[in-house]
């Protein structure tokens, strides 16, 4: 979120020609209906599954409920208390590896040492084990509204005892955020969490009140169609504006709505006329205008990836990995965004798949008696570590059980690998190395404190020496990964198998062991090119040797034995492609230029890999290819079951085509780096049974081999930019995909299209533009340009107006001045005369003359 504050009503000038509660200025005001975008719609639980002290709170956006309160920097730090030992221990708990730093930082922060008496040390307990209680509930609490806000696996019901609903009116589309115990923390969020707010406060100080001034908040984590039949949406809406209408003097309603609720709104208006109490009569007379501000008409590619990647909604600070993939592949509501057909062929594609194989190996239980019998009482926990060409993958540290001291290892080890067997020897690509590890951190932690505990009282000098060393090593390292573990807790209970606190400070214990394990034992590199000679399964056995031994002592090695699976690369498949209607499909501009008789100009795909020039890509995968590599195949029957079979057309009818009103006054920003597509390759993982799991990477290697001056590569995300050519679409060219600014001799005239391009200055410039004529531009850093400016292609069923805000960005627009501008200018039918005083600023204060 962004952390400009939007709060400027004292630098707000409003003069009137007469009083402003005269009637006459105020049947000049158009009343404005406003309908928000993804994740702007306050939600509050009316009955919760999990516990009644949450009904009839806001779970979105409620910071609180998220960690906002934890002491995350309380004095002391979080110190581990052991299982098994109770607050009044006189052991002392400052060995934990665990908490090593965050001890030794309090160590020095308060001048102790291992000589502090024991009424001191038994209080630090004490107070520590307060803090533990404190996360526990934290970190149940942030479950718990996980639980809330995520969907069913179906994408489209609640979880089992959840009812969660929109906020109503205005106060529902003002501000996300709330805070129940300060002021000031309130207006803190207010400034980050802004959504209509300051777009309220604008018209409002105009002369907008209730009356002609209201919201309609929806729940945005479902589909439309759902939207309809579980909450009657749609018909609440329609009522909504009859009342307005009626409210103020029979005056038609003027419909503002941002992102999401732009394709919301265009499937309102195609619900109205097909109602039986709508109709185009109902609609001519009842809607005065209808005005996308950022609309992704055709869809965002932001979209795709937050399903693939997983979906933070902006709270990375409070919001884990698994989290964030749990909100994103649960929200019904997202396949609403994703592309249909890209709309030219200049278009860069949504999804390129680097062209790889998956290595899968599973390894069976080992037996380590033969290389731990000499260590007696004292055996360690076990770590298996793998390592395939340059990638290495570590399970966590187990403890060996029986006689034979076994362990077993549940996960299967995937790595990316060569497309077609035989595997290459390139890069170590056909080679396979096993090690059993062993952890290091806790004698190092020990031997640290004692260097700590003899040099602060002899020579500090020495000691801040040792100090800075020491300290940087586990600061920078242990603790991250301890309070990263901690403190985000765990979403497993948002699955229904929720571990106990403690067992997550131990997977932190085991997560810091990792960053000084040594080598047990290890075995020579295994060539896999003559075991997967042809197929794609095998079993082979490979002998681990305990380091530092010779391989003829029998008794100091082990055989692991393991299965190997070779994957083939994604490819595109027909029944794919059958099952539902595209998801990002790309051009084939071979096929369709030889269609046209036309020339195909492209030369191959746009990206290579900075490493190595001889990786391949697939250019043409499409966005169902990467859903189905992911596994996720049961999206295909939710798109088809929820959008394809709706007969309003959510990602046809009500995105691309004319909407069925007499005006659109389409708003948006420009010039901004905006992603327009990604490049994924094969992830290196743990396959783990119950654990939601990404099985594809951006592939940060990715780099641009051609049109380096119109699109930019930054960690695999693909950027259009401020230099990256558009083509000019318009009512001749709205199914004409092939089109391209090249072939414009061999078309027909073309329309010419007004539009007005507000500069950084809030100037107005105007540009009367033709379709198929070739602009540099690029979007609002969130939607690309080609899904704003679809609407061109509505000219002529309905009149268009265009206005483009240079820099505006896709959020933060709502608290844009110029913005505010076009909209005071718009509503009060020209009754108003506003001026930005400050357009560099966001929320900049306007001078609004009556």
């Amino acid at each position: 979120p962004s952390s400009k504050q939007p709060e400027a009503e004292s630098e707000i000038e409003i003069e009137f020609k007469s009083s402003p509660d005269d009637d006459d200025s105020a049947g000049k005001l158009l009343p404005v209906l406003i309908i928000p975008g993804f994740m702007s719609s306050g939600l509050e639980v009316k009955r919760s599954g999990v516990s009644e002290e949450w009904e009839g709170l806001r779970v979105w956006l409620n910071l609180e409920k998220l960690g906002i309160n934890t002491p995350l920097n309380t004095a002391g730090g979080l110190v581990r208390i052991p299982k098994g030992h109770s607050e009044e221990s006189d052991e002392s708990t400052s060995g934990a590896p665990a908490a090593a730093a965050s001890t030794a930082a309090a160590a020095v922060t308060t001048n102790t040492n291992t000589n502090t008496n024991t009424n001191t040390t038994s209080q630090k307990r004490r107070f520590s084990e307060s803090l533990r209680q404190e996360h526990e509930r934290g970190l149940r609490c942030k479950s718990d509204w996980l639980q809330h806000v995520s969907l069913s696996h179906d994408l489209v019901t609640e979880r089992e005892g959840m009812e969660i609903r929109p906020i109503e009116g205005l106060h529902g589309v003002d501000y996300l955020g709330q805070h129940e115990r300060q002021f000031l923390v309130q207006n803190l969020i207010n400034a980050s969490t802004y959504v209509f707010g300051p777009v309220i406060k604008v018209l409002k100080r105009v002369g907008y009140t209730d009356d002609n001034l209201d919201a309609a908040p929806y729940d945005w984590r479902i589909p439309p169609k759902v939207l309809e039949e579980r909450d009657r949406y749609f018909s609440r809406t329609m009522r909504r504006v009859e009342d307005m209408y009626r409210r103020n003097n029979n005056t038609p309603v003027v419909l503002v709505c941002h992102s999401m609720g732009c394709r919301i709104c265009h499937y309102f208006l195609n619900f109205a006329l097909e109602s039986p109490n709508g109709g185009q009569a109902w609609l001519d007379e009842h809607i005065h205008t209808y005005m996308p501000v950022g609309a992704p008409h055709l869809g965002a590619p932001k979209a795709l990836r937050g399903i693939v990647d997983g979906d933070k909604m902006g709270l990375d600070a409070f919001v884990s990995d698994e989290e964030g993939l749990i909100l994103g592949r649960s929200l019904g509501s997202a396949l609403f965004l994703l592309p249909h057909l890209l709309p030219s062929r200049n278009a860069a594609p949504n999804v390129i798949l680097r062209t790889e194989g998956a290595l899968a190996v599973t390894v069976s239980p080992i037996d380590c008696r033969e290389v731990l019998d000499e260590l007696g009482s004292g055996t360690p926990k076990i770590q298996l570590q793998i390592k395939y060409g340059d990638k290495v993958l570590r399970t966590g540290f187990q403890q060996p059980v029986g006689e034979n001291l076994t362990i077993h290892f549940s996960q299967t080890f995937v790595f990316p690998a060569p497309p077609i067997l035989p595997l290459s020897s390139e890069g170590g690509l056909d080679t396979l190395t096993i090690s059993l590890l062993q952890p290091g951190l806790d004698k190092a932690a020990k031997a640290a404190y004692k260097k700590l505990d003899r040099y602060s009282c002899t020579a500090p000098l020495v000691w801040i020496a040792n100090y800075v060393v020491v300290m940087l090593k586990f600061i920078l390292f242990g603790t991250y990964l301890f309070f990263r573990r901690v403190f985000r807790g765990s979403p497993e209970e948002a699955r229904g198998d929720l571990p106990g606190v403690q067992d997550i400070f131990d997977a932190a214990d085991d997560t810091t062991a990792k960053l000084a394990s040594s080598i047990l034992a290890e075995s020579a590199e295994r060539h896999l090119s003559n075991v997967l000679a042809g197929d794609h399964e095998a079993k082979f056995e490979i002998d681990v040797m305990k380091k530092g031994r010779r391989s003829y002592f029998r008794h100091q090695s082990v055989s692991v034995s393991c299965e190997l699976h070779f994957a083939n690369p994604i490819s595109k498949s027909r029944e794919i492609d059958s099952v539902c209607s595209a998801i990002a499909k790309p051009i084939n501009p071979a096929r369709d230029m030889a269609r046209h008789g036309l020339k195909d100009t492209t030369d191959g795909c746009l990206v290579t890999s900075k490493k190595d020039e001889h990786v391949q890509y697939e250019p043409t995968a499409g966005g169902k290819s990467l859903l189905f590599g992911e596994g996720m195949n049961y999206i295909f029957d939710v798109m088809k079951d929820n959008y394809d079979s709706d007969p309003l057309g959510p990602r046809t009818r009500s995105a691309k085509d004319p909407p069925p009103v007499k005006r659109v006054k389409a708003i948006y920003g420009v010039n901004l780096p905006t992603e327009v597509g990604a490049v994924y390759r094969r992830a290196s993982l743990f396959l783990e049974s119950g654990k939601l799991q990404r099985l594809h990477e951006l592939d940060k290697s990715a780099t641009m081999k051609k049109n380096k001056d119109a699109y930019k590569i930054q960690n695999g995300i693909i950027m259009e930019l401020k230099t990256s050519p558009q083509v000019i679409v318009g009512p001749n060219l709205a199914e004409d995909r092939t089109y391209n600014h090249s072939d414009a001799v061999l078309s027909p005239p073309r329309s010419v299209l007004p539009v007005r391009l507000f500069n950084s200055q809030a100037s107005e410039v105007k540009e009367h533009l033709t379709e198929g004529e070739l602009v540099l531009r690029c979007g609002d850093g969130t939607v690309p340009y080609w899904s704003l400016q679809h609407c061109r292609t509505w000219q002529g069923a309905c009149d268009v107006s265009i206005d483009e805000i240079e820099g505006a960005e896709h959020r933060e627009i709502l608290a844009n001045s110029t913005f505010h501008k076009i909209l005071v200018d718009y509503v009060s039918q020209g009754s108003v005369r506003a001026t930005v005083k400050s357009p560099s600023s966001l929320a900049s204060p306007l001078s609004l003359c009556i």
